[in-house]
Formats: structure tokens, C-alpha cells, sequence
């Protein structure tokens, strides 16, 4: 192994996480290599200091500042929330409205399509042609053809 790969696993070997190979490999390296050597010292010595400071109470400002931010936040997602389901005697009548909103246009909408698709299911019945109907009307457009319904209708006949 080189320095480099041992010095990313000092930590490992340090802590007793190395794997019994790589223990060895570093074992022979640290016996060999003096830079190696002080590189595991340094990182010793700096396990000792930091487990050796003694816990640091946070200033009463700091504390009173986070907390603010977190009911902040706490309140932004409320009135996320409180958006879309609140005050429920404006929110619940709407959705209601809505619904038969919906409800009559989807049945109007069928209404409307009704002549068609009996003419659709007649022509894929072999029924013939039958004259266009309005939509909206119901009526036939007058064209008079009952030929094939590939040929098209017959031209307007003159005034």
C-alpha cells in the first residue's frame, strides 16, 4: 500500500475497523514510513482532545432563534393546509357546486351526442345512410342521399 491509500485508512485502523489484512499491511507501512507514523499520532492526539472538551450550552439567544424559525415553518405549512380544506362553510358548498356542475355538462354533452351515436351504431349496423343530424338539433340536415355512405352527400338541390 502507499501513503496515501494508508493515510485514508488510519481512521479504520485507529478505531479497530480494518479488516485483519489491512491491519497488518498498515502495521508494516507505520514500522517503515515515519510520515505514516505522525500522521497516526496527529490523529490520535485529536481523538483525545475532542473527547476531552466538555459539552457547550448554546446561548439563550441562539435557542430562542430556532425555535422562532421552527414554529415559522410549522406555521407556513399550517397555512398551507388551512388554504385548501379551510374555513369549510366556503370550501364544502363549492366542491359541491362544482360536482353538479360537472355532473350536468357531462350529461348535457350526452344529450347531445345521442343522435350521432345512433347513427354511427346504424351505419356500422349495415343500416344505410342516413342524413347528418345537428348535434344540438336533432334535425336532419336534408340531404336526401341513400346511397353508400362512402359516396358523400348529394349536392343542395337549387331554389
Amino acid at each position: 500500500m502507499e501513503c496515501q491509500d494508508i493515510r485514508k485508512n488510519l481512521y479504520a485502523y485507529l478505531e479497530g475497523m480494518a479488516s485483519p489484512e489491512d491491519q497488518e499491511l498498515i502495521d508494516q507501512h507505520l514500522a517503515s514510513c515515519r510520515a505514516c507514523s505522525t500522521a497516526l499520532y496527529e490523529l490520535n492526539r485529536t481523538g483525545e482532545v475532542l473527547k476531552n472538551l466538555k459539552d457547550v450550552e448554546p446561548p439563550p439567544w441562539m435557542t430562542k432563534k430556532i425555535m422562532a424559525r421552527v414554529r415559522q415553518e410549522a406555521k407556513s405549512e399550517r397555512g398551507f393546509i388551512r388554504k385548501l380544506f379551510y374555513p369549510l362553510h366556503i370550501k364544502i358548498p363549492l366542491e359541491a357546486f362544482a360536482t353538479v356542475l360537472i355532473a350536468v355538462i357531462a350529461v348535457y354533452v350526452f344529450k347531445a351526442m345521442e343522435p350521432e351515436m345512433k347513427d354511427l351504431q346504424a351505419l356500422s349496423q349495415g343500416a344505410g345512410h342516413r342524413p347528418p343530424r345537428s348535434p344540438l338539433s336533432g334535425k336532419s340536415s336534408g340531404c336526401g342521399n341513400t346511397g353508400s355512405p362512402g359516396e358523400g352527400c348529394c349536392p343542395k338541390e337549387p331554389r
